[in-house]
């Protein structure tokens, strides 16, 4: 559990990273094929 503590941060800063890259590409998606 000690171990998951310490990498949590960078998690969340991959998550955040994944989460605006999914969002990129879904407003690129929607604007491709409408709506």
């Amino acid at each position: 559990s000690g171990t998951y503590t310490q990498c949590t941060p960078s998690a969340t800063e991959a998550i955040a990273r994944y989460m605006k890259e999914g969002e990129t590409l879904s407003r690129d998606i929607a604007s491709r094929y409408g709506n």
